[in-house]
């Protein structure tokens, strides 16, 4: 039995964040657990959200 990938998606851009999710979740066994627009609200959501496997950042964001 393949477990569950959990990930985080970090951007600013919503659309390119959404579209991404859209095609992660077409398998089966991945699911986006975190989506944050910027690295302050990802670290805001690690403090009440079990940590995810894979976290997709976004290198260049206005906030952090």
């Amino acid at each position: 039995m393949i477990s569950m990938i959990t990930i985080a998606l970090i951007d600013d851009h919503t659309m390119l964040r959404k579209g991404i999710k859209k095609i992660l979740e077409l398998d089966s066994n991945i699911h986006v657990s975190i989506e944050a627009s910027n690295g302050q609200a990802f670290l805001d959501h690690l403090k009440i959200a079990p940590l995810p496997d894979i976290a997709v950042i976004d290198i260049s964001m206005p906030v952090m």
